[in-house]
Parts: structure tokens; C-alpha cells; sequence
């Protein structure tokens, strides 16, 4: 029986087991219908999608990429490629924001301790959900005292707002110390 199983008979079996487990069988075509739509709006659905298509190859041949000597930076990145690509997008949207009146001020109450603060104005079109804002301590003597990081509140910040953070660091006095950002400054949450 089994010597009776032709090439396309082994590969429909196949397909059935591999569906029947959940993973795809690669006999399967791909259709713009089956990209999971990722997102809080529509144009965040929207930039998903068409990134996701792209990497499919859904909607037809790739653009064609810059040749060398046609006049173009080949490591500048194509309007299409910036606004589709989650990596570029979240590295715009982190350069957009701002982050000032970093200081330490003393609690009172608690020797040797400080409390970090701070605001991140949005300069973004569209609101952007702030997971950390990074920051090292400095010594008096300019070596590295800790690293740590605070969330603004609220998280989200809108286009063009300003919020505050701060964070309390129980073991740092509050002397001699300062304060810079850290590398990266930012991170968002999700990318985009």
C-alpha cells in the first residue's frame, strides 16, 4: 500500500498533517487575507499590513534598489522603505523626542538617597508610548555611579505634549552626583 502513494499523493498527505498540527504547508499559497492585522488604529494596521505584505511579496516584485553611480546615496532609504519598515520608524519617532530639565534633588527625610526628574516633550505628528527613559549617575570624580531609568506619566505621550518622570534612587546621595542620558536615550513600546 504504501509503494502505491504517488509523489502529489505523499505531498497532500503531508499538507494535511502539517495543518492538522498548525504549521503551514509551504504547497499553500499566500493571500493579502492572511496577514494578521497588528495594531491600535487603522494606520498603524495599515503600515503593518503593507510592511508584512512586502516581506511576503504579496503585492508584487520589490521596487528596484539603487545602482551605484545613478546619482543616489545607496544607503539612503526610499519614502517607502521609512515609512514601512518598524525599525526606521521607531528610530524617527525616538529622534523626535526631547528630553530636558533632567536633575537629582534630595529627599528629605532619607539620607543618602536622591530623586531623579525630568520631562519628554513629543515632537512627533502622532503619539508615542514611552517605555523607559534611560539615565546614568556620575560621580564626583566622573566614573559611572549606576544606571537606571524612569517612565514618564502618563506612558503615551501626545503630539507636542510634555510630561514629567521621576524616580527614586534610595541608595544614591544626592552630592556630587549628576545626571546624563544614556545610550539609547529612549524606548518605546511596540516600535511604532
Amino acid at each position: 500500500m504504501v509503494k502505491g502513494f504517488r509523489h502529489s499523493q505523499w505531498k497532500l498527505a503531508l499538507g494535511i498533517a502539517l495543518c492538522a498540527v498548525g504549521l503551514p504547508f509551504s504547497g499553500q499559497a499566500q493571500s493579502p487575507g492572511d496577514v494578521i492585522r497588528i495594531g491600535n488604529s487603522p494606520i498603524e494596521q495599515s503600515q503593518y499590513e503593507s510592511y508584512w505584505n512586502q516581506l511576503l511579496n504579496l503585492s508584487g516584485p520589490a521596487t528596484p534598489a539603487a545602482t551605484q553611480g545613478s546619482g543616489q546615496d545607496s544607503n539612503a532609504l526610499s519614502p517607502a522603505t521609512s515609512a514601512t519598515d518598524p525599525q526606521v520608524l521607531e528610530k524617527e519617532l525616538i529622534r523626535n523626542l526631547q528630553i530636558s530639565q533632567t536633575r537629582l534633588r534630595p529627599i528629605i527625610g532619607l539620607s543618602g538617597s536622591s530623586v531623579l526628574t525630568g520631562s519628554i516633550t513629543n515632537r512627533n505628528k502622532k503619539a508615542v508610548t514611552v517605555s523607559s527613559v534611560n539615565f546614568e549617575i556620575i560621580g564626583p570624580d566622573g566614573s559611572l555611579v549606576q544606571t537606571t531609568s524612569a517612565v514618564p506619566e502618563p506612558a503615551t505621550v501626545q503630539p507636542g505634549a510634555t510630561v514629567t518622570f521621576q524616580k527614586q534612587l534610595p541608595s544614591v546621595p544626592f552630592r556630587g552626583r549628576t545626571v546624563r542620558v544614556s545610550n539609547p536615550a529612549v524606548a518605546i513600546q511596540g516600535g511604532i
